[in-house]
């Protein structure tokens, strides 16, 4: 997936991509290699941007969270796409906790709650909370 296409598939006006592939947040799948070689993105990518984008809405320095977002791509893209709406995922800062949707999810530590499902099939309302102490 070519960048315009990424940008497009996750409702991003372009203005953060660029300090977020440099800090970690987003991951291309192969990265480009100088002019006239483009990075390329995938399904991934569009979930952790759709993501980052809800957490920067609710006012959460996104950056803070790359060591996260770094292993959501992981877990993306070594888990079936149709298998993702089955799971929700809390972003730490230190790591992604990613569990099924009907598996109780017991947290010690504060963090950002997403529905995978929201994420995967954003015309949905996107339910999300989020809990003041990580910011």
């Amino acid at each position: 997936m070519q960048l315009k296409n990424l940008l497009v598939a996750s409702a991003d006006p372009g203005s953060l991509f660029k300090l977020w592939v440099l800090e970690g947040v987003i991951a291309p799948e192969r990265p480009g290699r100088g002019p006239g070689i483009h990075a390329e993105y995938d399904e991934a990518n569009v979930i952790a941007m759709r993501l980052a984008l809800k957490m920067r809405d609710a006012s959460m320095n996104v950056r803070r969270y790359s060591k996260a977002f770094g292993e959501l791509h992981k877990w993306l893209r070594r888990t079936p796409k149709n298998e993702w709406p089955s799971y929700r995922v809390t972003m730490t800062l230190d790591q992604a906790f990613i569990a099924h949707r009907d598996i109780d999810q017991n947290l010690t530590t504060d963090g950002y709650f997403a529905d995978m499902r929201r994420l995967v099939n954003p015309s949905k309302s996107l339910s999300i909370t989020r809990n003041i102490a990580q910011r």
